[in-house]
């Protein structure tokens, strides 16, 4: 007898955990205790997001921020006398979110329900009794045909279910060197992923399963709905993994499928490679029957993977979300500003990026431009008129000559003007007189740093810190002051060490030299400068716009006159300014059109 979901809600959402921390709670479950010793909790999802959980003899449905049953008093065929338990991987929904199927404990059915409330068969169940077999086992439903699969535990093969009728089972595919078989998973883009054991360690010592994993095209399926024969052979693509078995299977928008283990969740790669996402991969496969992870989902509407997770048998069970968008550095489900400095501290120092984020995969999110590699060539970030800090751990050399080179490439002189690749922006490529620009410093410097808040972000020394800002602001202060000139000079004068100069150093333009073409971007800038940018000029600090020295007024009519020399040999410009007995610094306050 099946009853319809007419019963209270049994569960609230939670406070999700602070940004950044990869699993975020998405509510609890209470359920009567088992009458066995063996307890699962399945999920799957609909197309549409729709999040559904079978539990007991109850299937729910995630509905306005909790878990409400949609289906109650399901009964199936099991042993005598045994109560009908759901077999790990073996729950799945159609894409539509209409009908469910469920896996009956051991003894190998499969039952089918209607759950979809607005339909006229809605509650209404039955078992595909020509489907059983011998033994528990994967399920999975085709997202784009709707076409059911089923794997035997002990056998490993592959099986079609024709569902006319009282069902049949159609063996499509078995697998040299199986041992047994677990959970399977469809992509969204509907590639079969099959994970099969090759081997069994001996309990109680059993946390190296080897596995294999199977990877089904779409042709596969494609010729199987039109009737022709499935020649389609999967592709191999992993072979001797070892996890601490294997349970239920998901798989994501980015053919990459995750395995549940005896407390662990594992990823595996389209290239084959394994990653331990979340958990103690060292457990016993045994020790945690029932407990832990619990069952396993992948919402494509949401870009997340869903997980239960139970403390013990007769507790609650919690559904936790891992969000899985490429971009989505600090793991609050949304790919925007806020993972900008993620993204950027994660490449320039991974150290503190996993320090700060330990729950967070960079491999998974910073993966962009989905080359299964997390490298540079996902950095590409407009930072506008915005800032950024990328910290750092105390005691670790400080990621700056990385992040010039990404500004350096952003600046992408002199094909383009802060349009390049890695760190650009779009204010200072739009700006019509070309006044500004991206710069950098370490905030351990001991002459331009020592900040305690930039931009109203509370930072320590251990902080590379970047801003939107004039040419020339050495200090990022927001405003080209005669305290940018003092670096400049002094640089001019001792030039830093070969690959040391930099936005910190006077080197404005990022050529790696501290010279004549840096100086005329601090005098343009200073001349036609308007009111401090960013919000980072600090209290005791002269105002924008200081009128230059009286030497330097005195000299500018000889600044003009070696402005001439300067602009006609880059390499000799610095000795014309020496022969003249003038310091760049007093010759340098000119005005003059900033070249396009």
């Amino acid at each position: 007898m099946v009853q319809r979901g007419v019963l209270a809600v049994l569960a609230v959402l939670v406070s999700p955990l602070a940004a950044g921390a990869g699993m975020q709670p998405v509510g609890t479950v209470t359920v009567p205790p088992p009458p066995g010793d063996y307890h699962f909790t399945a999920l799957a999802c609909d197309a549409g997001g729709g999040v559904y959980a079978f539990d007991g003899d109850t299937i729910y449905a995630l509905q306005g921020g909790a878990f409400a049953p949609r289906v109650s008093g399901i009964q199936a065929a099991a042993w005598p006398g045994q109560e009908v338990t759901v077999d790990p991987s073996a729950f799945a929904v159609d894409a539509g979110g209409a009908t469910a199927w469920f896996a009956t404990g051991f003894s190998g059915r499969i039952v089918e329900v209607r759950i979809d409330p607005n339909l006229p068969a809605f509650g209404e169940a039955w078992e595909l009794k020509g489907a059983a077999l011998a033994s528990n086992y994967g399920l999975a439903v085709d997202p784009v045909h709707g076409e059911l699969f089923v794997t035997d535990s002990w056998t490993a093969d592959l099986y079609h279910v024709t569902r006319a009728g009282a069902g049949s089972l159609d063996n499509r595919r078995t697998f040299p060197g199986a041992m047994y078989g677990g959970g399977i998973a469809f992509t969204p883009g509907d590639e079969l992923i099959v994970p099969i054991a090759t081997g069994f360690a001996a309990w109680p010592d059993d946390d190296g399963f080897p596995l294999d994993l199977y990877r089904f095209p779409r042709q596969f399926l494609d010729d199987l709905v039109a009737g022709r024969p499935t020649v389609t052979e999967p592709e191999r693509y992993a072979t001797g993994l070892t996890v601490s078995g294997t349970g239920f299977v998901a798989a994501d928008g980015r053919g990459a499928a995750y395995l549940q283990g005896a407390d662990a969740i594992y990823r595996v790669d389209r290239a084959g490679n394994l990653l331990v996402l979340c958990g103690d991969a060292t457990q016993n496969a045994f020790d945690l029957v029932g407990l832990g992870f619990m069952g396993m989902a992948y919402d494509a509407a949401g870009q997340r993977l869903l997980m239960a997770h139970r403390a013990a048998d007769d507790q609650p069970w919690r559904l936790y979300a891992y969000g899985l968008k490429a971009g989505d550095l600090n793991g609050d489900g949304l790919v925007d500003a806020g993972d900008r400095a993620p993204l950027v501290q994660a490449l320039a120092a991974p150290a503190a990026y996993a320090a700060a984020h330990p729950a967070m995969i960079p491999l998974i999110h910073g993966d962009i431009n989905d080359d299964l590699v997390f490298d540079e060539q996902d950095l590409d970030l407009d930072l506008a008129d915005s800032h950024l800090v990328v910290d750092y751990r105390p005691g670790d050399a400080a990621p700056l000559a990385t992040v010039a080179a990404w500004l350096r490439a952003g600046l992408n002189l002199p094909a383009g003007y802060w349009d390049g690749p890695r760190l650009r922006s779009s204010a200072a490529a739009a700006d019509p007189d070309r006044l500004t620009a991206l710069g950098v410093l370490d905030n351990a410097d001991p002459w331009l740093g020592g900040r305690t808040t930039f931009a109203g972000e509370a930072v320590d020394a251990s902080a590379v810190l970047l801003a939107y800002t004039y040419w020339g602001d050495a200090d990022l202060d927001g405003r080209v002051t005669f305290d940018d000139y003092d670096v400049i000079d002094y640089y001019y004068w001792f030039p830093p060490a070969a690959g040391e100069a930099g936005w910190w150093s006077g080197d404005f333009d990022y050529d790696g030299d501290v010279d004549l073409d840096d100086y005329d971007r601090i005098d343009y800038a200073y001349w036609f400068q308007g009111g401090p940018l960013g919000g980072m000029a600090g209290a005791g600090q002269a105002p924008y716009g200081a009128v230059p020295e009286p030497g330097t007024l005195a000299l500018l009519a000889a600044g003009g006159a070696v402005a001439g020399l300067r602009r006609g040999r880059r390499g000799g410009a610095g000795g014309a300014v020496r022969a003249a007995g003038v310091s760049p610094r007093l010759c340098s306050a000119r005005a003059r059109a900033f070249p396009r």
